[in-house]
């Protein structure tokens, strides 16, 4: 029953870690797109 429980709670962290990941590189992409932008400007 225990050891059940540890593994729900270490998918949900790999879960929570996964989805963080996905933020940052999210805002990478953004930030390359708009130092791209910025560089064309120039």
């Amino acid at each position: 029953m225990v050891k059940g429980k540890k593994q729900e709670s270490k998918k949900k962290d790999g879960d929570k870690v996964y989805k963080e990941l996905e933020v940052l590189k999210s805002m990478l992409a953004r930030a390359l797109a708009d130092y791209d932008n910025l560089s064309k400007r120039v």
